[in-house]
């Protein structure tokens, strides 16, 4: 069977995945979930990037769309699930002036992603933590703007380390990225944020709400 039949089933098994972790948030915090994502991403990490991404199986949303939503440029920011740092350095670029983490179950990922920090001289500005999105380190309120792609999300998580009038987003270039969006809405309006939006956004949709 060649790659090409096999890639759409792959995104859209992922797609549906992320989709019931938002309408039952019970799975993404399964401990046995979670053990699961950590070995696969821990094993597929050294070809994340060429096989995942190059190959169309993960893509990433464009984060611009949140520069309107922000009022003015984040000073910290967050990137969840952030893998090899794609979401990361993208964040990086767009807000020359931010620092910017990446946090990330898998340390062989961070690995990665550290790398490719170095690499692009980034190191200084941008940073990754061996962290679970469910249970972060870090205080209430502690940044602007916190984002996740192309995986659960962990609300309420979210909502607590950002700053009243900060941004809580999360992006999807998935198969079916626009039931994943409907389902992260409803997550965003239970959660009581404000200004929510439903935008594409490049390769995909950007779902969008303020803090209060």
């Amino acid at each position: 069977m060649s790659w090409s039949n096999v890639q759409p089933a792959v995104r859209y098994l992922m797609s549906q995945a992320v989709s019931l972790s938002l309408r039952f948030p019970a799975v993404s915090e399964s401990s046995v979930l979670k053990a699961l994502l950590h070995v696969f991403f821990s094993l597929v990490a050294p070809y994340y990037d060429e096989y995942g991404t190059s190959l169309g199986v993960v893509g990433n949303p464009h984060w611009e769309i949140v520069k309107d939503v922000l009022g003015e440029g984040p000073h910290k920011v967050l990137d969840l699930a952030t893998g090899t740092g794609d979401g990361a350095f993208q964040l990086a670029s767009l807000f020359a002036e931010a620092e910017v983490v990446g946090v990330d179950l898998a340390g062989p990922m961070l690995d990665e992603a550290r790398r490719k920090a170095d690499q692009n001289k980034l190191a200084d500005r941008v940073s990754f933590v061996n962290a679970d999105a469910a249970m972060l380190p870090y205080a209430d309120g502690s940044f602007d703007l916190v984002i996740t792609q192309n995986a659960p999300c962990h609300v309420e998580e979210m909502v607590r380390v950002t700053r009243p009038g900060g941004v809580v987003a999360s992006g999807w270039a998935l198969a079916n990225y626009s039931m994943v969006a409907q389902s992260a809405r409803r997550r965003w309006e239970i959660a009581g944020l404000k200004n929510i939006q439903t935008r594409p956004a490049g390769l995909g949709l950007v779902v969008s709400g303020v803090v209060p």
